[in-house]
């Protein structure tokens, strides 16, 4: 159903793709869950602090990602609201 390869360097012009909305609508509250549970799974297999979707060849916007050790997030639909300090 998803990838379980991981997209790597030599495929920049696919990373850099614009993922497109997730959608609720067309996706079930199931398939929805099924996808949580492969990002985490991604997560744990490649002993990473979080994943995108476009990362495993799922282009839409949704990442995973540990919040603290013991807490891991999903994130559909993000979106940047304000950059509080752009400094290195």
């Amino acid at each position: 159903m998803f990838s379980t390869k991981i997209v790597t360097e030599d495929r920049l012009e696919y990373l850099r793709q614009v993922s497109k909305d997730y959608s609720f609508e067309t996706n079930t509250e199931e398939q929805t869950k099924q996808l949580s549970q492969h990002i985490k799974a991604l997560v744990r297999k490649e002993r990473a602090f979080g994943i995108s979707g476009i990362q495993f060849e799922y282009p839409y916007r949704v990442f995973g990602i540990y919040i603290s050790e013991e807490k891991f997030e999903v994130m559909y639909n993000p979106k940047l609201l304000n950059i509080i300090d752009n400094t290195p």
